[in-house]
């Protein structure tokens, strides 16, 4: 027997497109890819702002778990440990 999850996604590179896909849906977790335009920082703000407590996951950045907000963060070549840090 497999269970499996339903999973959607969507991915932005600002933090303005992403505040907007905060009201569409129920998020269970954010994954994160740090980037100059859209750093943790700003996801976290944007989370605080729509008040949501959704765990965010940063991946490619193992300098993230310093931050207070980020559940985990992984390794650029760790991937395949993502669900488990979901």
């Amino acid at each position: 027997m497999l269970f499996g999850v339903a999973v959607r996604s969507a991915s932005t590179g600002n933090e303005r497109e992403f505040s907007a896909l905060l009201t569409q849906g129920q998020w269970d977790a954010v994954v994160c890819y740090p980037c100059a335009r859209l750093p943790v920082t700003s996801i976290l703000s944007a989370l605080q702002r729509a008040e949501l407590d959704v765990p965010v996951v940063c991946a490619g950045l193992p300098e993230c778990r310093t931050i207070p907000g980020v559940r985990a963060a992984l390794a650029p070549d760790a991937h395949d440990e993502l669900l488990a840090a979901v």
